[in-house]
């Protein structure tokens, strides 16, 4: 074009040229940069990810550990084992009629695993029976049926059964654990002659009991028949029930069951 200058045409050519190709690299860096940040963001949202389930997996790790250290049952308890006996008495006065009830602690050296039960009804007061004070007699009838029949000569097997059926008492017992709360015997009370097994046995429990160091085991006693009133005329008699829990103490005087075995009580 007449009056142009070509070298200057020229130049702005370039310009654009170089314009347009500056244009074209800013938009794919753009571009780039928002797919660079894109997988930036994904990278830590995974890293994000990977760090929580690695903190969920060292938590498990961690409560396996503890769970494999954690005693699961008495026999993993340490502490020293000693055989212990337990007693308490209740009085239970002549054709006695209400319940009444009587407890024994445990002593704070660790512990108690009852393994074993037995009960007796000791003459107090023997009133006319002709029985000699501190006799000990169980605490049911039926008792006396499961004693074998002595082979002595000259001894009168039934006459003494018969003798004794007047005196002996019939009685239900409620076990519990004062600590806890827990009813052994659940809450309605259990029949004495469920604690005796043939010829004098004593009670042999499935699973041993356990009571905390200080804690009370807490037995109540309520009469179904009432000593000597099976009799004619009824007996004056008096006695105390005894109960004897037998078993071992863990000595550990800073172990409680209740934690150790997550009881909730």
């Amino acid at each position: 074009m007449a009056g142009e200058n070509p070298q200057a045409f020229f130049q702005l050519r370039q310009l654009q040229e170089m314009l347009s190709e500056l244009q074209t690299q800013h938009n794919n860096l753009a571009r780039n940069f928002r797919q660079s940040s894109a997988e930036l963001v994904a990278e830590r949202e995974s890293r994000a990810m990977l760090e929580t389930r690695l903190k969920e997996l060292q938590g498990q790790i961690a409560a396996n550990k503890e769970s494999s250290l954690r005693p699961r049952t008495i026999n993993d308890i340490p502490g020293v084992r000693l055989p212990k006996w337990y007693e308490l008495n209740i009085p239970i006065a002549a054709n006695a009629t209400q319940a009444s009830a009587g407890s024994v602690e445990i002593e704070p050296d660790g512990p108690f695993i009852c393994t074993q039960m037995q009960c007796y009804f000791e003459i107090t007061a023997a009133g006319s029976s002709g029985f000699p004070v501190g006799t000990l007699l169980p605490t049911t009838k039926y008792a006396l049926t499961r004693l074998q029949a002595p082979t002595i000569t000259g001894t009168n097997f039934t006459s003494s059964v018969q003798l004794l059926g007047n005196v002996i008492p019939e009685l239900s017992i409620r076990i519990q654990t004062l600590g806890s709360g827990r009813f052994w015997t659940g809450q309605t009370p259990v029949s004495t002659a469920a604690f005796y097994a043939f010829n004098g046995t004593p009670l042999y429990l499935a699973e041993p009991g356990w009571v905390d160091a200080t804690d009370r085991i807490q037995v109540s006693v309520f009469p179904d028949i009432a000593s000597g009133a099976s009799s004619d005329p009824p007996s004056d008699v008096a006695g105390d029930f005894k109960m004897v829990f037998h078993g071992f103490q863990i000595l550990n005087p800073g172990l409680r069951l209740t934690q150790v075995l997550n009881y909730g009580a």
